[in-house]
């Protein structure tokens, strides 16, 4: 085991120090000889490059000259001149000490040549256009560099020849530093490993083989080595003393430790009992665990503890309910195993209690959690599908109302007729509502928040649900209430769908008690099943007086389309509770329904308070009725339903108004200019917000702002919560028209823009 316990320390030892060996060599190689190699390269370059562009110098005044005396195009004229030139090049050469080469290209041929290290046919390269630095291959002498130019007009190839003997000698020192190094680390290395193998091997045995023999060891020489020595022979001295009285219990979990006689009272208790039950431990001596139970839960449990101590075996996790001093209930996992004599008598039982509540606490919590996740992602899929349903929905409708109005413009003396088509109307109403529930829980009913009190718009809710009936309201709503960040339309549409339920399930008949307060987690006392995470909340609670909820249905209420009523347009469409329920969990709350059969319902909506600075919300304008005015002006209607614009059309034509469609954002902007740039502009643009494979009108008034930045224009969508919608004025937009809608609102909305300017 020691000759183990040395290969490991050798090993972990020499691995680290061989590893900065290769290292540093690595670096050595990598970055400085290819730093130094690379400096000496981009220096001949450069020296190359300058002797070059001298010579082609010489060689361009000299053409300027035979091109500023007319003689370019005579060839005796021209031969000369380059004779001429070849003399500079080559005293040039002389005079610099260099080795270079002049080849024409056109003849094939060398004209000029020093003295060179072989012959100068190697250094020519006639297949290639080269400029620059090039290491010629297939040259045995080593060392030398070549440089191309080129001189065009005579198509002449210049090369300028350069020994490399500086850098390879300077390699060559590198490259000898470099192995000297490595040959010096190598040894350093070696004899760092032996020096620290030496100083860590002695201390270890010293300490090691004492303790391998149940001696305590006692080494003086290093610091850190005596302070480890010293510690282990205390530890070997506490170990020896607890060992015999603390084995049982140091197998346990944590918690407050027991002991228990035959009769099974306690014998000992440790101090942190006070901490779990509240009780002093000389408080439980000679006390029952059973006596700090409820009696249900000690009856439930006596039977399982009885079991165990009659066969003399251990248990662990058993999971009971005890009271605290201050009457609160404390969930214990009690843990045990039998204590005997050295006889072999049974002296009793002892264990450890853990206190599990919060544990359990936080399991429901998880549960509930995950209820609430799967809820949503229920709702999300539904949404997803219901939002573009609804939109679609909407647009029909659209159509179905404005085709109703059109029709009772022209049957007016036909009072039947009329009646029918009132009957139509109203239901294509309810059937638009159906449509905006269906939004409100899908992922387009995101809710548009302003900051204010909750409690107005909870009264007057509960109020245009009850103004009819027989059944009456009791409020309980605390004076000074949190302020609240909410959607107004969705928050009413929530109340009044939980009042609606609430009424429906009393027959109509009895009253419904409404509580509104001020409630803090952390400072209440009251349990709550759901997790809270916001440190303020107002909680609202709703409780009818109705036949109660059977228990295998209310895990289901909140569930998209479950009703126990039957379905019809008047009877139930399983879309409130859902609705509420997606409303609420969109503005961080909770909702937890308690009820029993005959016992009515208490819903508790738990709705985050606002705790930030409270700015006043901006007020949106609502589209109302004017006073009468004529019908007149040009009219821009863009919309993708063939259906829509052709009733538009109509519509409007019968309203007095000179219209035009549009498929798309884009066309309505042709039309727009097209008009302006023939002087008879649109007094009026109505835009469908949005346009499947096409521009919408998002999109679309941006660019008409830019063209016209008085341009009046109203915004329309089935998406009725759509931010563009409601906050329609940030976009641009002069008002918001939500589908589907009759003659008499667009009627409302045209007027409503044009007479604003006037």
């Amino acid at each position: 085991m020691l000759l183990g316990v040395r290969k490991s320390l050798l090993l972990r030892i020499a691995l680290p120090v061989i590893a900065l060996v290769i290292a540093l060599g690595v670096m050595l190689d990598r970055f400085v000889l290819s730093a130094v190699s690379d400096h000496i390269k981009t220096e001949i370059q450069r020296d190359l490059g300058s002797l070059s562009r001298r010579i082609s110098n010489i060689c361009n005044i000299n053409f300027e000259n035979l091109l500023m005396a007319g003689q370019a195009d005579n060839p005796e004229a021209l031969i000369i001149k380059q004779a001429l030139t070849l003399g500079q090049v080559e005293d040039f050469l002389v005079q610099e000490s260099l080795m270079g080469i002049v080849y024409d290209k056109n003849l094939k041929e060398i004209l000029l040549t020093t003295t060179l290290p072989s012959e100068p046919e190697k250094w020519v390269d006639s297949e290639h256009e080269i400029a620059g630095l090039k290491k010629v291959p297939g040259i045995n002498d080593k060392g030398w560099f070549a440089y191309y130019g080129e001189f065009s007009p005579w198509d002449w190839q210049i090369i300028v020849l350069k020994n490399e003997k500086e850098y390879a000698a300077l390699k060559t020192k590198v490259n000898r530093v470099h192995q000297n190094t490595l040959i010096i680390l190598f040894f350093a290395s070696i004899l760092l490993i032996f020096f620290i193998y030496k100083t860590i091997k002695k201390p270890i045995n010293t300490i090691i083989h004492p303790v391998k023999k149940g001696e305590n060891p006692n080494y003086r020489g290093i610091d850190a080595f005596e302070f480890l020595s010293d510690s282990i022979a205390g530890m070997m001295d506490a170990l020896k003393q607890s060992e015999e009285k603390y084995r049982s219990i140091v197998e346990t979990t944590t918690g407050f430790v027991w002991e228990v006689d035959k009769k099974g009272n306690y014998t000992f208790a440790s101090a942190t009992i006070k901490d779990i039950l509240g009780y002093e431990p000389e408080e439980v001596l000679g006390k029952s665990p059973f006596f700090f139970m409820p009696k249900e839960e000690a009856d439930r449990v006596f039977p399982i503890f009885r079991e165990k101590i009659l066969d003399l075996k251990p248990f662990e996790g058993v999971v009971n309910k005890n009271l605290h001093k201050q009457g609160t209930i404390i969930f214990l996992e009690t843990t045990g195993v039998p204590v005997f004599s050295r006889d072999g008598n049974r002296l009793g039982y002892r264990g450890i209690n853990k206190d599990i509540t919060r544990q359990l606490n936080a399991e429901e919590e998880l549960k509930e959690l995950e209820r609430h996740r799967q809820q949503i992602q229920k709702l999300e899929a539904i949404g997803t599908l219901a939002a573009g349903l609804a939109h679609d929905f909407n647009n029909l409708l659209a159509v179905i109302l404005g085709n109703i109005s059109l029709s009772k413009m022209e049957v007016k003396k036909d009072a039947h007729i009329i009646k029918f088509l009132n009957e139509a109307e109203a239901a294509s109403i309810r059937a638009g509502g159906l449509a905006n529930q269906l939004i409100t829980f899908s992922k387009g009913g995101m809710p548009i928040k302003t900051i204010g009190s909750i409690k107005d718009l909870l009264v007057s809710s509960t109020n245009t649900i009850l103004q009819e009936g027989a059944v009456k309201p009791v409020f309980n709503l605390e004076k000074d209430l949190f302020m609240v960040e909410y959607d107004q339309a969705q928050m009413k549409q929530a109340f009044e769908n939980i009042i609606t339920n609430a009424v429906e399930s009393m027959s109509h008949v009895g009253s419904i008690t409404i509580n509104a307060q001020n409630f803090e987690p952390e400072k209440n006392k009251e349990k709550v099943a759901l997790p809270l995470s916001r440190k303020k909340y107002i909680k609202i609670t709703i409780k009818d007086q109705g036949r109660g909820i059977d228990e295998q249905n209310l895990e289901r209420i909140f569930d998209p389309y479950f009703t126990t009523k039957e379905m019809g347009s008047k009877k139930g469409s399983g879309l409130g509770l859902t609705t509420a329920y997606s409303v609420i969990a969109r503005h961080d709350g909770r909702i937890a329904v308690n009820s029993e059969p005959g016992n009515g319902t208490r819903f508790a909506l738990y709705i985050p308070a606002y705790e930030k600075q409270i700015q006043q919300p901006e007020k949106v304008e609502i589209c109302t009725a004017t006073k009468p005015m004529v019908n007149t002006g040009k009219i821009l209607l863009m919309d993708d339903e063939e259906m829509i614009r052709t009733l538009a059309n109509r519509t409007l034509t019968k309203l007095g108004y000179r219209p035009e469609m549009s498929k798309d954002g884009a066309q309505a902007l042709e039309l727009y200019q097209k008009a302006m740039a023939d002087g008879n502009p649109f007094d009026l643009v109505i835009l469908d917000l949005t346009v499947k494979d096409g521009m919408g009108g998002k999109d679309c008034i941006k660019k008409l702002l830019v063209i016209h930045p008085d341009v009046k224009a109203i915004v329309s969508s089935g998406y009725s919560t759509d931010p563009a919608m409601i906050d329609f004025k940030k976009y641009g937009f002069k008002l918001a028209l939500p589908k589907p809608y009759d003659k008499n609102e667009i009627e409302d909305a045209i007027k409503k823009v044009l007479e604003s300017n006037k």
